[in-house]
Formats: C-alpha cells, sequence, structure tokens
C-alpha cells in the first residue's frame, strides 16, 4: 500500500498536479480509508 502510495505522488507530479493529499482528501467519505490501488487507477 506504501508503494502504490508512493506511485501515485510519483504520477500526480510528473503532471505537475497537486499531491494525493489534495487529490483524494482524507475528508471527503468517498476517500476515506480506501486503499492506495484504487489511487492508482483513478490517477
Amino acid at each position: 500500500d506504501v508503494l502504490l502510495h508512493c506511485v501515485v505522488d510519483a504520477i500526480l507530479g510528473a503532471l505537475g498536479l497537486p499531491d494525493i493529499g489534495q487529490i483524494f482528501p482524507d475528508s471527503d467519505p468517498k476517500w476515506r480509508g480506501a486503499a492506495s490501488s484504487v489511487f492508482v487507477k483513478e490517477a
């Protein structure tokens, strides 16, 4: 899970987008507790 989190951050950074916490905030119930694999698919 940690590795996938890093991969998503790298993808977003390479695209010049905000970091994972801004794109997928844990304050949004949609993303709270989601697995990093979900973020990879979205990114």
